[in-house]
């Protein structure tokens, strides 16, 4: 059943982090905001390691407009998205 919620978190996740850095590339501080927004709760809510603590950081930067770190910390948070991956091909063990 996990293995299954998080199958579904990260076809969510890899559509918001796209939507994410297409928003980053046009300078849309307050969509990003909003998708960041959503994947910080679905991935607090599934204890996705690290996730979380990321996505409020540039959350709380795109608040305020500053996106000059946002460009890494999506890839950061791309990365991590990728570990999620690799441990639902090895059937969620």
């Amino acid at each position: 059943m996990f293995a299954e919620l998080l199958e579904v978190f990260a076809q969510e996740a890899d559509r918001i982090i796209q939507e994410a850095q297409e928003a980053e590339t046009r300078g849309e501080a307050t969509s990003l905001t909003h998708l960041i927004h959503q994947l910080k709760g679905s991935s607090a809510y599934l204890g996705v390691r690290w996730m979380p603590e990321l996505a409020a950081k540039l959350e709380k930067q795109a608040k305020v407009n500053n996106l000059q770190e946002a460009k890494a910390i999506l890839t950061e948070l791309e990365q991590i998205l990728q570990q999620v991956k690799v441990f639902l091909a090895g059937d969620g063990q």
